[in-house]
């Protein structure tokens, strides 16, 4: 009878569109996530201490080192105080973090792009009403009233404010501020806010040097890891079938060179200008470096290849 019992409950859970699932960081916290419409995002927000291959992000506590560690990676906690908020709120971090090469998420997770967003958003029914759906119901973490949320989405959205513009803390309960992988700018990149006295979602550039929360989003490629455009290169579209393009100005014909992962070089050529394409169908499928040479000028960027 319970085997009758627990077979009819993965049956529900199953039709209904709902399923467990965990994962784990570098230092072994759990994480569950959740399916909303096509995507599959992280519940909690992100705490890890260290990259996905190991290497350590410095936390980073005096307001004039966060300053100072703008252009390097860096996490802190609201305040300084881990032991109050990590569990709840997670780490918040920097955004030169965020695109990393040695990976912020969990293997088979990306952090969350703009456009990553944007799907999510507009699923729930537009950014105006999307982020009561997103936000943690009543208010044992959100200041009151906190308008309009009911967490519909399954997606638990916290108010874990931000390390801010003078380097100091500040909103929390009042804000869930998450970053997102796509810059803006050379100094600015997408951000989205949840906020207290509305229901919707603030679509926001924002400087690189604050400290917000991060998700994390599962890739659609198992067996492909996601690379969100590393170095200073932006390439579109990736992951990309045929041909990428390359932004960014370059004097002159600049060298161009793609390596596979163990880092065979399977493409050299020249460009005529950095926003002509690159053809790239005749390359396997896969995770791929590119390095565009121009004088004494190195730039790179990773894509994925998809079949």
């Amino acid at each position: 009878m319970k085997t009758i019992l627990s077979c009819l409950v993965v049956w529900w859970l199953m039709a209904g569109g709902i399923s467990a699932q965990t994962v784990t960081d570098f230092d072994g916290h759990l994480y569950h996530a959740v399916t909303i419409g096509t995507q599959t995002w992280l519940v909690e927000n992100l705490r890890t201490t260290h990259f996905r291959n190991g290497t350590p992000i410095p936390q980073v506590q005096d307001s004039m080192n966060w300053a100072a560690s703008s252009n390097a990676p860096a996490r802190c906690y609201y305040q300084n105080d881990s032991a109050a908020n990590d569990s709840v709120y997670g780490a918040l971090y920097n955004w030169k973090t965020m695109n990393d090469t040695n990976g912020l998420c969990p293997l088979g997770w990306h952090v969350s792009t703009h456009p990553d967003w944007t799907t999510l958003e507009n699923y729930l029914g537009g950014g105006s009403v999307a982020g009561g759906k997103l936000k943690e119901a009543g208010i044992a973490h959100w200041t009151t009233p906190n308008t309009g949320a009911d967490n519909s989405s399954g997606f638990t959205g916290l108010p874990g404010g931000m390390r801010g513009i003078n380097h100091e803390f500040t909103a929390r309960g009042e804000n869930g501020l998450f970053w997102t992988s796509t810059q803006q700018s050379g100094t600015m990149a997408w951000s989205r806010y949840l906020y207290y006295l509305n229901a919707a979602v603030d679509v926001n550039p924002a400087p690189k040097y604050l400290g917000l929360s991060v998700r994390c989003v599962k890739d659609l490629n198992p067996g492909i890891p996601y690379h969100q455009p590393a170095g200073d290169l932006e390439l579109w579209p990736n992951p990309a079938v045929d041909c990428i393009h390359i932004s960014g100005q370059a004097e002159g014909h600049p060298l161009v060179r793609i390596r596979n992962t163990p880092g065979d070089l399977v493409l050299e050529t020249r460009m005529d200008d950095t926003s002509a394409g690159i053809v790239i169908q005749h390359l396997a499928a896969g995770v791929y470096s590119i390095e565009i040479l121009d004088g004494e000028v190195c730039r790179h960027g990773k894509f994925i290849k998809l079949q």
